[in-house]
């Protein structure tokens, strides 16, 4: 047994599934299944048990130089940067990062195709400006804007860490070329870079065929709950099976997702509002992020 070193933390959206995927085939990397947005440091329901009870997700430990968890939900956590300086203060972190514009509106399709958002987009960011959503479980699903403040949120972690901890990458680079971002990922790590993966997709947005049956699966309701009483099935399941059903289930019900427009005045609007944050970003990083996002739709 062992317990991660090495942590993907976000951002929603950016192929991190895929990538999560992709380093835990590596021969020194240690990335079980089940470990890939299971959120030990954000969820008190977890963090609370303690890092004995996390390491007996790693029994298969083989001596892997790496051991890894990923949580896209970790970059935009306000106490999981203090937790996880608690828990390592020489830990790496991976970061993926997307134009906040795309990333906004995809994970907006997403949660639409999961069943747990029922608006428009514009419905969506209107009632967002307002500051509707202050609990923790709204915000991971529905704050579609300031998942996109990747300066503010990345700043949250450097008040414990060093920048030099951070591998920094962007999903459009995973689109095109993932045997370059593979490659520099092992850099980081300092393990053999020649070894590749087998590059498939993972977590894709798509459609639902059936939304009504994400929507079963993904929300509460009393109809499930009943179901649960009657047929305990899910407590003679491990974590890993269960695991594996939903993600069955849920690549069974998707559909690849005809093209779909950013409404233009969202667009236009998402220009101006992540610009201050891209500007600090930049300064930040020392990179020049218009060379990576167009917000063109």
């Amino acid at each position: 047994m062992s317990l991660p070193n090495t942590f993907i933390v976000g951002v929603q959206k950016a192929g991190t599934t895929s990538l999560y995927d992709w380093m835990a085939q590596h021969p020194d990397i240690l990335g079980p299944e089940v470990m890939k947005d299971f959120h030990f440091f954000t969820k008190d329901e977890h963090y609370s048990k303690g890092v004995n009870w996390l390491g007996r997700y790693y029994d298969d430990y083989k001596g892997e130089k790496i051991v890894m968890e990923g949580g896209v939900n970790y970059i935009f956590s306000e106490v999981a940067p203090k937790r996880f300086y608690d828990y390592n203060p020489d830990q790496k972190f991976i970061l993926v990062l997307r134009d906040p514009v795309k990333r906004a509106f995809s994970a907006f399709n997403y949660f639409a195709k999961m069943g747990v958002e029922e608006r428009t987009f514009q419905e969506a960011i209107a009632d967002e400006k307002k500051g509707i959503y202050q609990e923790w479980n709204e915000k991971i699903y529905f704050s579609y804007l300031e998942h996109g403040l990747y300066h503010k949120q990345l700043q949250n972690y450097l008040k414990y860490f060093q920048l030099s901890q951070f591998k920094i990458l962007f999903f459009e680079d995973l689109l095109t070329d993932k045997e370059g971002i593979v490659r520099e990922v092992y850099q980081f790590l300092k393990i053999d870079e020649t070894y590749i993966p087998e590059f498939s997709t993972k977590n894709t947005t798509g459609k639902a065929r059936f939304r009504s049956m994400n929507k079963f699966m993904n929300t509460h309701n009393p109809v499930k709950e009943t179901i649960k009483k009657i047929l305990p099935i899910h407590k003679l399941l491990s974590d890993k099976h269960k695991l594996l059903i939903s993600n069955y289930v849920l690549a069974t019900n998707t559909t690849k997702s005809e093209k779909n427009t950013i409404p233009k005045e969202i667009s236009d609007f998402g220009k101006t509002y992540f610009a201050k944050d891209i500007a600090m970003l930049e300064k930040l990083v020392d990179f020049d992020f218009k060379t990576k996002w167009t917000y063109s739709t």
